[in-house]
């Protein structure tokens, strides 16, 4: 085993992230304590039958939901690290009209409106119902 050269003489910080998360953890755990006091207190007998029915109804259908979306992860997981990975960049298509040197003086513009817009004449709009 080596020997350290250099001794630090002050503690060492725990990562922020895991103190934050302790912190997360506590504050989750007083305010589960105090909705549990607050409910048993102001709930009736049957009321407080009917939470705690849902509540643990509900977490022993998340289990299997749970397990199952698991699996599937791993699943995925482990078929996706023997592919490949695919370096191929889609090509690039760009399609822009002919620059006004190309076209000729008396020939087609792009600013022409289409055939089928010069065929109907403009709608006229009748109100109804306003006396």
């Amino acid at each position: 085993m080596k020997r350290q050269r250099y001794y630090s003489y002050e503690p060492e910080l725990e990562p922020l992230s895991k103190r934050l998360w302790r912190f997360v953890l506590l504050c989750g755990m007083i305010f589960a304590t105090v909705a549990a006091v607050v409910a048993t207190q102001r709930l009736s007998t049957d009321a407080l039958g009917m939470v705690l029915g849902v509540l643990l109804g509900g977490s022993l259908l998340a289990l299997p939901i749970g397990l199952v979306a698991w699996v599937v992860v791993q699943v995925k997981g482990t078929s996706r690290r023997n592919d490949p990975p695919a370096y191929t960049i889609p090509p690039i298509v760009i399609q822009s009209p002919p620059s006004r040197a190309a076209l000729p003086e008396e020939g087609l513009s792009w600013d022409v409106p289409l055939p089928q817009q010069q065929r109907h004449p403009p709608r006229a709009w009748e109100v109804i119902g306003d006396d």
